[in-house]
């Protein structure tokens, strides 16, 4: 049962007695008064300004010091996909979806990874970023979307390859979309089975800053016209540029000008937070204002650890709990497959098919603000 804030249980304390006394009054019928609940509710309560009035998702707020009636985030009718509104994501059905999910290399090693998509359920995660290679078959994909999809996660494949992360050459981009996206990826990303439960991560980490973004918007559109052309409704995601880490990348209404060139108004924007950009408290403050100030729909796809990078380290405990405040979704990297060096601090798993946490695995899956305490399956 919902324990309604103070306000909230008067207003419907109000809403149900004025119902009485009409009763009594004999103005109207309880049938009448059942059958038309929204227009009462109309008539009494004025539409929320933002939905973030209302941090419960209930239906209801608090706005200039009464209650209001946030609008519906019904999606349209018949469209089965996942959708972006007023800086928030939604399930297929009009529900809140924060992510809190966690990367899975599984095109570097497909044959191992998938027996990791089992464990990561296990930790309570809604979503896998699942990435993919050039050399990831059409079948090698279906597998991996259905066993995430079987575990009621939502599934967010992503194209990587080193011509393309932290590059700023379209060529290869453009090529890859091309050829996997529309090509022999498509039937399987399009399958109706999946409709609502998938997002398109369009590549990892693609883009530099080099004329003032001119040349990723305009990638980046061209990309999104081709995608939606060729049949995909779902979000589209993208990653910043500079290897994800340039939060300016959407600002300045860069952001605003990708979603106006999409015919579905349907994107999420990923941050990457590491090194140098995000090694404060503040920084990583002043980038979620500057998105929510754009009214953009956003996520952090990857973040440090305190124990990397040193002396830039990110403060992974900061960010749980900042992105929990804040209702921003994040994905972990990563499972496991990180390699023998530095980054190895960044696996979570020390095995692919088992819950063996690391240091990293055991904050990011139990600590404050983890998967544990934060995470909310697809409904």
């Amino acid at each position: 049962m919902t324990a309604y804030p103070v306000d909230k249980q008067k207003d419907r304390y109000v809403k149900n007695k004025t119902i009485i006394a009409a009763m009594l009054l004999g103005c109207c019928t309880l049938p009448a008064l059942l059958l038309s609940p929204s227009a009462l509710a109309a008539t009494t309560y004025p539409t929320c300004a933002s939905s973030a009035s209302d941090p419960d998702g209930d239906g209801w707020g608090w706005e200039n010091n009464q209650s209001c009636k946030v609008a519906s985030t019904t999606p349209p009718p018949g469209s089965g996909d996942m959708y972006v509104k007023e800086g928030q994501l939604y399930s297929a059905t009009g529900q809140r979806f924060v992510a809190r999910g966690i990367n899975l290399q599984y095109g570097d090693n497909p044959g191992a990874a998938l027996a990791a998509i089992t464990p990561i359920a296990n930790t309570g995660a809604n979503l896998v970023r699942l990435q993919l290679r050039k050399s990831t078959t059409a079948q090698q994909l279906r597998s991996a979307l259905d066993a995430i999809v079987a575990r009621n996660m939502v599934a967010m494949p992503m194209y990587w390859e080193s011509d393309v992360t932290c590059q700023s050459n379209p060529q290869p981009l453009q090529s890859a979309v091309s050829s996997l996206w529309l090509g022999s990826w498509k039937a399987v990303m399009q399958d109706a089975k999946y409709k609502g439960k998938i997002l398109l991560n369009i590549a990892n980490e693609w883009g530099e800053d080099t004329n003032n973004y001119a040349d990723f918007v305009a990638t980046y559109k061209g990309l999104i016209k081709q995608l939606r052309d060729g049949g995909y409704t779902m979000p589209l995601v993208i990653d910043a540029a500079h290897c994800g880490q340039y939060v300016q990348s959407f600002l300045a209404g860069r952001g605003s000008e990708l979603l106006t060139a999409d015919a579905r108004k349907n994107l999420l924007f990923s941050l990457h937070a590491y090194h140098w950009l995000w090694d404060t408290s503040a920084e990583i403050d002043a980038a979620i204002a500057q998105m929510k100030a754009q009214n953009l729909t956003f996520l952090f796809g990857e973040f440090g650890d305190k124990r990397f990078q040193a002396p830039n380290n990110v403060d992974h405990y900061y960010l749980l709990n900042k992105a929990q405040d804040e209702s921003v979704g994040w994905i972990a990297w990563s499972w496991k497959g990180n390699g023998a060096g530095a980054e190895e601090v960044l696996d979570m798993s020390y095995d692919y098919g088992s819950i063996n946490l690391s240091p990293r695995g055991n904050d990011i899956v139990y600590g404050n603000g983890g998967l544990q305490q934060t995470s909310i399956l697809l409904k």
